[in-house]
């Protein structure tokens, strides 16, 4: 089994649903054994919208390349596009941050939203 613990966030108007569907997504592909609460952050590095954020750890029989492949999958089936990005707009980001024993995201574990959902399952 591989074990990942991923990043999820949203800053669009219908955030709160973006998570919670996204949150569903990720469940009931993958083994989810620990979630933070969903919070929000300000912006890191500017704008003025706010985010909605969360960590989700577990394991997976998948291998990488498939869940990153369903997660930036989900990304663009909700929105996220050339356009959302111009704007500003993150309609979902679902990130692999840390794949077995492995950091693939290391600026990560310096953000705060990141390491406060982190901190709170581990």
């Amino acid at each position: 089994m591989n074990r990942f613990v991923m990043s999820l966030g949203s800053n669009s108007v219908d955030r709160h649903e973006q998570m919670a569907a996204a949150i569903d997504a990720v469940s009931s592909l993958l083994n989810v054994s620990r979630r933070s609460p969903v919070y929000e952050t300000k912006p890191w590095g500017g704008g003025d919208n706010l985010y909605l954020n969360c960590v989700i750890a577990g394991e997976t029989s998948m291998n990488f390349e498939q869940v990153n492949a369903f997660a930036k999958d989900w990304e663009r089936q909700s929105g996220r596009d050339e356009a959302a990005k111009k704007a500003g707009i993150v309609p979902i980001d679902i990130d692999i941050v840390i794949w077995n024993d492995d950091v693939l995201r290391q600026k990560e574990l310096e953000r705060d939203y990141f390491m406060r959902g982190y901190r709170s399952i581990f």
